[in-house]
């Protein structure tokens, strides 16, 4: 007879609220490595086994996605083996996350983490024409690349996570998050058409770019059409204070950790 213990995990709710956008955190191998404090930035409810961690500034991870690619297809390169591998439109999405300060302490049942971070995320849009453009080194052919997508935010976070073992079976966690956004790019070409020919290379480009952050000044023509950008050079203290802190938002995470009990017999008899 033998007697196991199954941790179910029930539930995460994340979800962020950024200028009225949602965004849903993703899950990774965190959620298997049961002593890294940092599984708290997954499911609050996750307790470390210690009474105290503190982490080193500098930790960091990075997250890439994407629905055409593997990492055999870069490891044993091959050029015709890559274009087929490629779907018409490749969707990467990727997120870097930087630990500025991380610590966390027990109090009896209830574990309490403080964290910063800093955090980037980017999502491109890119046709297969792209792929044949570079690996064919732009030979003299005519390359639509519309419909061509990049978007980027940089944010900073600030989090204090607390949860409680209810039982030997049952623990709960919430963390709050206060967001300043740093700084967000949105560039979507509705047109972008390049004709490689040797003699005249040309162009017909229309697209659509956003950028909002602190301290930078977006020029004009006459006509209203884009003239050019440029960064103050020499900001006072206010306006860089109030520049981080232009863009805030909230974030709340709530978690649950459920332990499964069951006892398992299994007999097998053979008889002569």
């Amino acid at each position: 007879m033998a007697k196991n213990k199954i941790r179910l995990v029930i539930l995460i709710a994340s979800l962020g609220i950024f200028n009225g956008s949602i965004v849903a955190q993703s899950l990774n191998t965190l959620y298997f490595m049961q002593n890294t404090p940092q599984r708290l930035q997954l499911n609050p409810a996750f307790q470390p086994d210690y009474n105290f961690y503190l982490a080193c500034p500098g930790n960091f991870e990075v997250s890439v996605w994407n629905n055409s690619f593997s990492s055999n297809d870069f490891f044993k390169f091959d050029e015709d083996a890559f274009l087929a591998a490629q779907k018409d439109v490749t969707n990467l999405l990727t997120n870097a996350r930087v630990d500025l300060a991380d610590f966390g302490f027990r109090y009896n049942k209830w574990f309490v983490g403080f964290g910063i971070a800093t955090r980037a995320d980017a999502r491109i849009k890119a046709p297969k024409r792209w792929s044949e453009f570079v690996i064919n080194e732009a030979e003299p052919a005519d390359y639509n690349l519309s419909d061509s997508y990049l978007s980027m935010m940089v944010s900073n976070e600030f989090r204090m996570t607390i949860s409680k073992r209810q039982s030997d079976h049952l623990t709960w966690g919430v963390s709050g998050k206060i967001l300043l956004g740093a700084a967000n790019m949105q560039m979507n070409f509705n047109t972008l058409q390049i004709n490689t020919d040797p003699d005249n290379w040309s162009y017909n480009a229309n697209a659509d770019i956003l950028i909002s952050a602190p301290l930078l000044n977006i020029y004009t023509d006459s006509e209203n059409h884009y003239d050019s950008l440029k960064f103050d050079e020499e900001p006072s203290n206010n306006a860089i204070f109030k520049g981080l802190s232009a863009n805030k938002g909230l974030a709340l995470d709530l978690g649950l950790v459920y332990k499964l009990n069951y006892i398992s017999d299994f007999r097998t008899s053979n008889w002569y």
